[in-house]
């Protein structure tokens, strides 16, 4: 998003840089957060369909996670 916003000219170049690293530090302390919340980690594996390439798995998940309701 920070990026879209900023090559459509809604947010300054400063204000991309900052916005990208809390955006990095916000994902770290969720990260910790989960770990603390759920003693043991979570054991979950997702797996693609056999005919399906990880390169079409990656662009099948960007489409989709892109389609709006």
């Amino acid at each position: 998003m920070t990026l879209a916003l900023f090559m459509t000219g809604f947010l300054s170049w400063y204000r991309s840089i900052l916005l990208f690293f809390i955006q990095f530090i916000a994902g770290i302390a969720a990260a910790g957060m989960a770990q603390v919340l759920i003693p043991g980690g979570i054991n979950c594996q997702t797996k693609i369909a056999g005919s399906t390439s990880v390169a079409q798995g990656f662009f099948i998940e960007m489409f989709m996670t892109a389609q709006r309701e």
